[in-house]
């Protein structure tokens, strides 16, 4: 009978031990469900009827909402599409496109969402992977209701098998459309949330056959032009406004930030710039090229309020998940109709600096008689890392940079702005930065001296400080307390986990403590990648929206501005525009994606005359010294210079080593030459607004100025001539008065 027990006993624990081990197989091998397709997409409402999208291309179909003076819009209420008629030119924008199907290839969905009022993307939270889902009004049409409201109309939309709903507004000012998504408006009452919204994404879309182009915010600004021989593209270019959430840098990769948020469309001769006056931090900038999708040309913001995230569910197994947070911004996009005769990219670019002026997002820092200034980075030192100590390499002491101002002025360099790099104890790279003088440069001391020689012959003179990058094993921060930390509050890391991004408070709080060591050398102060990064930070003790961290930063300007009179900022986001008196790092040049038919200096034309700038490639660095110089002609920039004092092989073993060719001594006679042609030639215009800018030619382009001053740069291998004025290959001309036709 014991036997018996026994053999029941063991068998009972073997079939246990056999469950609890299939359980952990099991465990192994699960997945996260996906789910079912009565999901999101199975609770979708029913698409528009092809009656009413077959009445959208006529305008008797729509009723008026609202007029100016030069406008006059136009709603229709089954579709909630909108028109606008401007008045001066007879041009009628439509935000369904007019587009015969047969012309737009790709399939019907594709089509009918060429006529969608809005796109959207919906989640559902309610299971551990966040199923996503993008959609628009035509093939998931809302209820929807309309309301006037002062100078517009308002639509206002619910998806009651989402619990979602919102409101889009459109209201006239003067010969502009303001296109408003109310935070307040935005209603989510289960599990199922909103994600982002793009309005009006076929506002202005342009068939094949137009003629015209697409202006995007990519770099310096980039356009593509409408023609009906093109590939298949496979992505649209779809850039978040001032660049990653998580603060990634521009440039890397070969990709730049869209720095500013805007876009435009020329079609038939008319045109119009979009831009954000609100919400912008939360924004992408999308531009769907004929060829991705449908052969059609268009371009939208979209509004993101929530950003999508991998989450850890156990080891080693990550789900999609969108945040719990909703942005509690309100969105708003303006649409600029230029007037008649008045529609390249330079008028586009005009328009926005007009909104920018008015807004007070752009300030004159330039006066109306200064000349040229050479930009003028002067590398100082870092530290060499070796077995036993690192060792300190210095490159360019502060009574040698003393001595090249002094040689550089004597030799005719009228003005120059110049930033020291790697000052401060410990030089370079020693991030969070020391803010106090190091002494093997030669202390505090030598470099108030300097900064009083500088100021006294009427140059800048800037402390470049970094207050954003903290590197793995610096002392002075803490990677869980100070740093940027993303959607699953775990700390933003790059470079392989060896670098970290400061919380903009801590960087504020840290800045305050050492501010008035900083302060006392008399110096501007030069505030790195401030201009390029700005994160979303989910920091638990500070927790800063992306429009938080850089007001943050905006403050920490002033208080620098108040207490030296001059500030710089590096990286060229538009946020950056009202509060430096210098840029440096801003791009002559755009990412050079496949579908990019001309890079265009959309940044510069808005710039230049009120905010000085430079170029982010050194001269000294640059492949082609030649081509460099009519960039700089042609995109109105500062010349710009990093050099050392001593040979930069002493730098090949630091983290500082791309530098290979900056020793001052061999330079001096190559600056001061460059320095003087450029003074001589434009130093007239260097305070003046850039009025137009096109194309002459393949490789030809022309810049005009206020005064009518006018450059024409060659950049081809064949010489160049327009009446009168003739340019030789690699070669520039300025053209005064009535020169040249």
């Amino acid at each position: 009978m014991e036997k018996l027990r026994l053999a029941i006993r063991i068998a009972l624990w073997a079939a246990v031990v056999a469950a609890f081990v299939s359980f952990l197989a099991l465990m192994e091998r699960y997945e996260p469900q996906k789910p079912a397709a009565a999901g999101l997409a199975g609770a979708q409402s029913a698409a528009a009827s092809k009656e009413s999208l077959s009445r959208l291309g006529e305008l008797a179909n729509y009723g008026k909402a609202a007029e100016t003076a030069s406008l006059v819009l136009y709603a229709e209420p089954d579709t909630t599409n909108i028109a606008v008629k401007d008045v001066r030119t007879g041009a009628v924008w439509m935000s369904a496109s007019d587009v015969p199907g047969e012309k737009l290839g790709g399939s019907q969905l594709l089509k009918d969402g060429a006529k969608a009022a809005f796109n959207a993307t919906f989640a559902d939270t309610a299971r551990p992977l966040h199923e996503m889902i993008r959609t628009n009004s035509v093939t998931n049409a809302p209820k929807s209701a309309k309301e006037p409201i002062p100078g517009g109309i308002r639509f206002t939309y619910d998806y009651p098998a989402y619990g979602v709903g919102f409101a889009i507004e459109y209201t006239l000012e003067r010969d502009r459309l303001n296109v408003t998504v109310p935070a307040s408006s935005i209603r989510e009452q289960g599990s199922v949330v909103l994600v982002s919204l793009e309005p009006l994404p076929n506002f202005g879309a342009a068939a094949d056959s137009d003629e015209g182009y697409v202006v995007y915010p990519d770099g310096s600004g980039a356009l593509t032009t409408f023609k009906p021989d093109h590939p298949v593209y496979t992505r649209p270019y779809s850039a978040r406004v001032y660049g990653p959430d998580d603060g990634s840098n521009a440039g890397r990769g070969g990709e730049e930030n869209a720095f500013m948020p805007v876009f435009g469309v020329k079609r038939n001769g008319v045109a119009f710039a979009a831009y954000m006056t609100e919400g912008e931090f939360d924004a992408n900038v999308n531009f769907y090229p004929s060829g991705y999708g449908i052969n059609l040309n268009r371009i939208a913001g979209e509004f993101t309020l929530r950003r999508s995230f991998s989450a850890a569910i156990r080891k080693d197994q990550n789900v999609p998940q969108v945040e719990k947070e909703r942005s509690g911004a309100t969105f708003r996009l303006q649409y600029a109709f230029l007037p008649p005769g008045k529609a390249g990219y330079a008028d586009m670019a005009k328009a926005y600096r007009s909104y920018l002026l008015e807004s007070g997002k752009l300030t004159g820092r330039i006066r109306p008689d200064a000349p040229l200034p050479l930009a003028l980075d002067l590398f100082m030192g870092v530290e060499e890392e070796r077995v036993l100590a690192d060792r300190f390499v210095g490159s360019t002491g502060f009574a040698q940079a003393k001595q090249i101002v002094g040689r550089l002025q004597d030799a005719g360099v009228r003005a120059m702005s110049v930033v020291l790099r790697g000052w401060m104890e410990g030089g370079y790279g020693i991030v969070p930065d020391r803010l106090t003088a190091s002494k093997e440069l030669g202390g505090s001391p030598k470099l108030r001296e300097l900064s009083a020689f500088a100021r006294d012959n009427g140059h800048e003179l800037f402390l470049s400080v970094n207050l954003l990058d903290a590197r793995s094993g610096n002392p002075g921060f803490s990677e869980q307390k100070d740093t940027v930390k993303g959607p699953n509050r775990l700390p933003v890391q790059h470079d392989f986990g060896t670098r970290f991004l400061i919380n903009a408070a801590r960087a504020d709080e840290r800045f305050d403590a050492g501010s008035g060591t900083l302060f006392g050398y008399g110096a501007g102060i030069d505030f790195a990648r401030l201009g390029e990064t700005v994160a979303n930070d989910y920091n638990e003790q500070a927790r800063l929206n992306r429009s938080e961290s850089a007001g943050r930063f905006a403050g920490l300007v002033g208080k620098a501005r108040a207490a030296t009179g001059k500030t710089a900022v590096r990286g060229a986001n538009a946020y950056a525009w009202s509060i430096a008196d210098r840029l440096s790092d801003v791009p002559l040049r755009a990412s050079g994606y496949v579908y990019t038919d001309e890079e265009v200096p959309f940044m510069q034309i808005v710039l230049h005359g009120y905010v000085p700038y430079s170029d982010d490639i050194p001269h000294n660095l640059h492949y082609d010294r030649r081509e460099h110089l009519l960039k700089w002609v042609e995109y109105g920039s500062m010349p710009y210079f990093e050099l050392t004092w001593n040979a930069p092989e002493t730098l090949r073993l630091t983290r500082y080593n791309r530098l290979f060719s900056s020793e001052f001594a061999q330079w001096e006679p190559d600056l001061v030459r460059l320095y003087k042609e450029l003074q001589e030639k434009l130093g007239d215009v260097w305070s003046q607004p850039i009025d137009n800018h096109r194309k002459l030619a393949e490789g030809v382009y022309e810049t005009t100025y206020a005064s009518g001053v006018r450059t024409i740069v060659n950049y081809g291998k064949t010489a160049y001539r327009g009446g009168s004025v003739a340019v030789g290959p690699l070669g520039y001309e300025v053209v005064r008065g009535g020169e040249g036709g």
